[in-house]
This record gives C-alpha cells, sequence and structure tokens, in this order.
C-alpha cells in the first residue's frame, strides 16, 4: 500500500481508537527514545506502562471526556487505521502540549503540523504553551522551533521504571508577539 496524506485526516477519537493510539504511543517511543549516550535501550523502553488494562481503561476515560474538561486529543487517521495524535491541557497560567506522534513511516507527510494547528486551535490564543521534549530528540525541536516554540532554562526529567533518566527540555510558544 502507498501512503499518502491525502488519505490522511485529523479528527477526534472514539473508543475503537484505543488499540491504534497504545501502538502509536509505543512505536513511536521505540522509535524515538533509545540513545547510547544516555544509555537509554529499547528493552528501558519495553519497561514503560503502554499497554495493560489500567492504561488501556485510563485511554478509554480520556477519550469518554474528550474536551469537556482542560484536555483534549486528536488523532489522524490513515483510513480507519490512526497514524498519530496529539494531547494537550490547558493550564491556570500556561497551557500544555503534552504529546505529538506520529508514527515513523507516516512522518514527513505534515501530520504533526495538522496535529498542531487543530490543537493550538482548540487551545484557543489567550496563554502561552510550554512542551517537554528529550534534549536528544533534534527532529522535535526543529519541529517545535519551526512553529514559534523557544528554548527556556527549564529542564527536567523522564524517570524509566527501572531508574533510568531520559533529560528534557522545556520549549515555549509565546502567544505575547
Amino acid at each position: 500500500m502507498t501512503l499518502s496524506k491525502n488519505n490522511i485526516i485529523i479528527t477526534e477519537p472514539t473508543l475503537e481508537d484505543v488499540l491504534g493510539l497504545v501502538f502509536v504511543h509505543k512505536k513511536t517511543w521505540l522509535d524515538t527514545y533509545p540513545n547510547k549516550k544516555y544509555k537509554i535501550f529499547k528493552k528501558d523502553i519495553l519497561l514503560k506502562d503502554f499497554d495493560s488494562e489500567k492504561k488501556i481503561n485510563k485511554w478509554k476515560r480520556r477519550i469518554k471526556n474528550n474536551g469537556k474538561k482542560k484536555e483534549y486529543i486528536c488523532v489522524a487517521k490513515d483510513r480507519e487505521k490512526v497514524v498519530g495524535f496529539c494531547s494537550i491541557s490547558k493550564g491556570e497560567k500556561i497551557n500544555e502540549l503534552k504529546t505529538i506522534y506520529v508514527l515513523p513511516e507516516y512522518q514527513r507527510m505534515k501530520i504533526g503540523n495538522k496535529l498542531f494547528n487543530k490543537a493550538i486551535n482548540w487551545l484557543g490564543d489567550k496563554k502561552n504553551i510550554k512542551t517537554l521534549v528529550a534534549i536528544y530528540n533534534e527532529n522535535a525541536i526543529k519541529f517545535y522551533k519551526k512553529h514559534g516554540f523557544a528554548k527556556t532554562t527549564v529542564t527536567k526529567s523522564y524517570k524509566f521504571p527501572n531508574g533510568k533518566i531520559m533529560p528534557e527540555m522545556q520549549l515555549v510558544f509565546s502567544r505575547n508577539k
């Protein structure tokens, strides 16, 4: 099957999309986050809870409440297949772009751009938007900078279940330009 960006739609997820969301989440982490310098390997990433019953039920709750509270998820689909998603939330002082994940074989097709645009439209234009990125994820850093995000001095870290640390940096999209 030939992949075509013409087949991609951006929409809100349904309960039938749960396993697709889980698959995209797991596949993109396995493709993106292994790093020799930080001694993070696929086996470390597989320790993360992607697809337990508890995690699947959490996804179902998020979908049922999508957009009703302070959180919003949108998905990219190639026909019925989930190929990417974005998760955002509204905060008191600053909004947060939690994730944009697109399957590796669908990257460089402007899907991330479409997810990003849908997400920031839902957030509105009043507050700045922050996001966290692994410091070695150059593709994501370039993507966010292209969309107007700037690095801050804030650093954090994601701790894997085995104690390994993935260093992260915060970037902010300023609405006060």
